[in-house]
């Protein structure tokens, strides 16, 4: 079983913060963040009211961010349009139609066969 370290920060990592508008700005659908952890760079775009799937196989993360992403929605005044989804992407297939999400957030994660080779075969 993986288990991520819970972030010192809830502040999204400084790459993404420098980009944020590539993502709030980005057609319809679901921006999906891959490896959430515990869901610090999910939460963003979750607070500014858009579609997020947070994905990861730790499903203690998983249950830290729906709680965490209740919170951050209710002081943001947004509705919690949130998907938790605990998967081994690197065992199962992506969960996604080809062209179905606005965006896929990967921080610290790299399997290129996860969104590359499975969203285009």
């Amino acid at each position: 079983m993986i288990r991520h370290k819970k972030p010192i920060s809830t502040e999204p990592t400084k790459l993404l913060a420098e980009n944020i508008d590539l993502l709030l700005n980005a057609p319809c659908g679901p921006v999906v963040d891959v490896a959430c952890g515990y869901g610090r760079n999910g939460c963003v775009f979750a607070g500014f009211g858009r579609e997020v799937h947070f994905v990861d196989i730790d499903s203690a993360a998983i249950r830290f961010v729906r709680d965490f992403i209740d919170g951050v929605c209710k002081q943001m005044k947004v509705e919690n349009r949130s998907r938790l989804l605990c998967v081994n992407l690197e065992r199962e297939r992506w969960p996604y139609e080809k062209c179905s999400v606005a965006g896929v957030i990967m921080v610290h994660y790299y399997q290129q066969k996860v969104v590359v080779v499975q969203d285009f075969e």
